[in-house]
């Protein structure tokens, strides 16, 4: 368990108890990973469309699909 000293000296409690309160695992790092890419890919595709409809149809979508994926919360697929 890691715990975090402030410049102080005293120890985070919080950084204890979110180590003993939520156990990592092969599972959850995989849906934060997939989240991470999604909200990229989805901020991506609002910087291309900035920039103009030619480059979302260069990727291959209409500027319809593209607009309705980034309207999309990063937890759906």
């Amino acid at each position: 368990m890691a715990t975090i000293i402030s410049a102080h000296g005293h120890r985070s409690i919080w950084s204890s108890l979110v180590n003993q309160a939520i156990p990592r695992c092969k599972y959850s790092d995989t849906v934060w990973a997939t989240w991470r890419t999604r909200r990229q890919y989805r901020s991506d595709l609002k910087r291309l469309l900035r920039v103009g409809s030619y480059m979302i149809r260069d990727i291959g979508l209409s500027v319809e699909e593209a607009e309705r994926e980034i309207k999309k919360p990063f937890w759906l697929a």
